[in-house]
């Protein structure tokens, strides 16, 4: 596993020549990619993947690009802002390595475990989200009802940011199961893992948007009064 953090251009030029990377590929890690992928280049998946974040970010950025580059011998990630989820993970992969774990690993399976890894950290920032909406309700029944109207609209943009990143994730993770089946053959089954943590991760957010409606439609209703 190499992991790649705000590389310069020359190290990921150093990288993509070592593991015989395609051009293309190389290329597009140099870059923000605005909309996720994931694309098949010979003996090798190219996938994109942004995670939304509020309180766990080193950068102005509501999102958190990561690429991956996967093969049968090896997992490449590639991002531009310090990640808690994969500093944790590293961790966990230094012990499994330490204890003469890493044969029972793959990049399927490392990629699953990633993945798992930074949903979960969505869900923490989601419980961030519920913990601030619970503030301004106490609010909205105080008397600040006027105030919250920025407040309100400054928590609707965080979840449609929260939408937008993580929208298309499902096709993007479905698709790469029939693209590199035949690469990784046990990809389906470390996938459903991530899948589920995803799931659940989709149902918070979704709840977060009905508890921001019911509010907004309160407060709406007492500005008026």
């Amino acid at each position: 596993w190499i992991d790649l953090e705000a590389p310069t251009a020359d190290e990921v030029q150093q990288v993509a020549r070592e593991f015989s990377i395609d051009p293309r590929v190389t290329e597009d890690m140099l870059s923000p990619t605005p909309r996720p992928r994931a694309e098949r280049y010979g003996e090798h998946v190219y996938v994109v993947l942004h995670f939304p974040v509020w309180k766990h970010t080193h950068q102005l950025s509501p999102h958190q690009e990561i690429d991956f580059v996967l093969s049968k011998k090896f997992i490449i990630t590639a991002h531009y802002d310090t990640i808690d989820a994969l500093h944790k993970y590293a961790k966990i992969f230094e012990v499994e390595t330490i204890l003469n774990k890493e044969s029972l690993l793959d990049a399927s399976s490392i990629f699953s475990h990633i993945l798992t890894k930074l949903y979960k950290s969505v869900g923490y920032e989601l419980e961030y989200l519920h913990d601030t909406l619970k503030q301004i309700e106490h609010k909205i029944f105080s008397g600040d009802e006027r105030a919250m109207v920025a407040e309100l609209s400054r928590m609707s943009r965080e979840c449609l940011s929260f939408k937008r990143a993580l929208s298309l994730h499902d096709e993007i993770l479905e698709g790469m199961k029939f693209m590199a089946s035949d690469l990784f053959r046990q990809l389906p089954e470390h996938l459903w893992a991530s899948f589920q943590e995803y799931a659940r991760v989709a149902d918070a957010l979704d709840s977060r948007i009905e508890e921001l409606t019911e509010l907004r439609e309160t407060n709406n209703s007492l500005v008026s009064t």
